[in-house]
């Protein structure tokens, strides 16, 4: 490794080298990532515990809704179009200031640092459902088989627990060595603690008391990260299990209507596998992708460039292959 590549190695942490290539596990890297991971889940899911405890004891007010719904999209499109279609797959060219913004957004979702959750995703479709894959439902990470309910438990919650880390060197050339996700993402915790300061600000704002701030913090913090956490990892654990397969991709990828809903979009999983680098997931007739459409408004406003598309006969051609075999 050259000296320019500093960037590839995680510093006083170590992980032990696997016999599956890009993937350590356990040692001080390991076990970092597994306790980064526990705090993160504890936020969401004991302020979330906190915000229904209050929701049943003094009810919920029109401004702890407005504080959900106002970051739940921000940080949703921070996930969608920031660590999914731009960081793991440069599915888009965007200026230096939006592309800071999407991945502080990317950050107040508590899915880990984006550096980190890009290079994931790039080691999920190279090794997809197969040995090396972080979470899929079909197989543990060294390539074991796993029943349909303890696979679902892995890609949905276990992985984040298990001391497997993707190594940089392998698989994070294209994040770490992207200068402002690097930034972003050696400055995690102080996005995470933003994320739960602005819903506050807000209850402060529109509530005036610190009770409004506080009811307001957990409903645009906790239960917003909680359901959009759910929804991304829907897309790891339940679009390999349930739903459509448009195209043929070698691996169980499927499209869910649920995960569509929740993530603007990235539920067309098995579209998405087909054509990775496409910035548009909903590619048929009729398959609403929200995420989609706010890149084409950046695009026509001027504000992101080099959208990637794919062709529509080639859409169509793929697509009949599978109508044909079936």
């Amino acid at each position: 490794m050259s000296s320019a590549d500093w960037f590839l190695v995680d510093g006083w942490a170590r992980g032990n080298a696997t016999e599956v290539p890009g993937m350590l596990q356990g040692g001080s890297l390991g076990m970092l990532r597994t306790v980064s991971n526990v705090v993160q889940q504890a936020i969401i899911h004991i302020g979330t515990a906190w915000a229904i405890w209050l929701a049943f004891t003094k009810g919920v007010t029109a401004i702890d809704l407005s504080a959900f719904v106002l970051f739940y999209v921000l940080t949703g499109l921070g996930a969608s179009l920031g660590l999914h279609r731009l960081f793991s797959h440069q599915s888009f060219r965007s200026p230096r200031w939006l592309h800071f913004l999407l991945a502080v957004f990317a950050s107040m979702c508590m899915q880990g640092s984006p550096a980190r959750w890009a290079t994931d995703h790039q080691r999920h479709h190279a090794c997809s459902d197969k040995a090396g894959d972080p979470h899929s439902p079909i197989v543990d990470p060294f390539g074991q088989p796993m029943g349909y309910w303890r696979g679902l438990y892995h890609a949905h919650w276990g992985w984040m627990f298990n001391g497997v880390v993707t190594d940089k060197a392998v698989y994070g050339r294209t994040t770490w060595g992207d200068p402002v996700l690097r930034f972003v993402s050696n400055t995690h915790y102080l996005w995470i603690a933003l994320g739960l300061v602005l819903p506050w600000l807000w209850g402060l704002w529109l509530g005036g008391t610190y009770e409004a701030a506080l009811s307001a913090m957990l409903w645009g913090g906790p239960v917003r990260a909680c359901l959009m956490m759910h929804g991304v990892l829907s897309a790891t654990s339940l679009a390999h299990r349930v739903g459509s397969q448009a195209f043929t991709t070698g691996d169980h990828s499927r499209n869910n209507w649920l995960v569509v809903v929740l993530t603007f979009g990235d539920g067309w999983h098995n579209n998405h596998h087909k054509f990775p680098r496409s910035a548009r997931h909903g590619l048929l007739p009729g398959q609403i992708d929200i995420a989609a459409r706010i890149i084409e408004l950046l695009e026509w406003a001027g504000l992101v460039k080099g959208v990637v598309r794919v062709p529509p006969a080639m859409i169509e051609r793929e697509a009949q292959n599978i109508r044909v075999r079936v």
